[in-house]
């Protein structure tokens, strides 16, 4: 929905790819949280529909057909929403274990001060 939403919006395949991954990996590492599991059993599923699978299968198409104009224009747009997704994984994940350190953090504190 993430990345339908964002589409539709900006018409770009890369901050659209770029959300959809950063939410995928929040809700993966809330779940992960409270399932005691790992989060990547819940990112796989999430992200395998924003890898671009056509828009490689159209760059090797067009090397095939030796139009490598539209292949580098395809190429740059596989490697760039590639490189979104890679980047909203791992900055959600960044940041959501920055948050529960810095809660962890907070609340040891707190019982210091309280005792």
């Amino acid at each position: 929905m993430a990345y339908l939403l964002v589409y539709n919006y900006a018409h770009s395949s890369v901050s659209a790819s770029f959300t959809g991954a950063f939410i995928v990996s929040i809700y993966s590492e809330l779940m992960a949280k409270k399932l005691k599991t790992p989060a990547i059993q819940f990112s796989i599923p999430g992200i395998f529909p924003l890898v671009p699978g056509i828009t490689a299968y159209n760059t090797i198409n067009s090397i095939v057909e030796q139009n490598y104009s539209l292949a580098y224009s395809k190429g740059m747009e596989t490697v760039a929403v590639g490189g979104a997704i890679a980047f909203g994984i791992m900055l959600s994940s960044t940041t959501f274990r920055f948050i529960l350190k810095l809660m962890k953090n907070t609340s040891h504190k707190e019982k210091q001060y309280n005792r």
